[in-house]
């Protein structure tokens, strides 16, 4: 992680964790359901509509239409490229929104494909 994706990053969770504490939640919902989700904006969302009692269907639409744009990230990164089952499904999970671009050019010698989706498009690109 970089600093200035770490300087959004950081402040977003602590806020988080404190939206969670002050709907009530028990402390443990902020990190499962950072790790279920993985999405800062349905995170915050989700955690919103549990407090005030959605319907568990409410909340299911509500995600896939909020995480729906993943769909498209996926298209353009190359998947085919990586290796291993455990390898692709990582990846697929850990694609985020600041690395959407896919690769301009091959990766070093040595560079993993599965580090990309975690890294953002300064230091991928640069």
């Amino acid at each position: 992680m970089t600093a200035p994706i770490a300087a959004g990053y950081i402040p977003l969770g602590v806020a988080y964790g404190i939206l969670v504490m002050q709907l009530g939640m028990p402390w443990w919902m902020a990190p499962a359901l950072s790790i279920a989700a993985f999405s800062g904006s349905a995170e915050l969302l989700v955690i919103t509509l549990a407090a005030s009692y959605t319907p568990i269907a409410v909340i299911a639409v509500t995600m896939l239409l909020v995480n729906f744009r993943h769909l498209f990230y996926a298209f353009s990164f190359p998947l085919h490229l990586v290796e291993g089952r455990f390898a692709r499904l990582f990846t697929m999970y850990a694609l985020v929104d600041e690395p959407t671009r896919s690769p301009r050019r091959a990766p070093k010698a040595g560079q993993s494909l599965v580090s990309l989706p975690c890294k953002s498009p300064i230091t991928r690109h640069g």
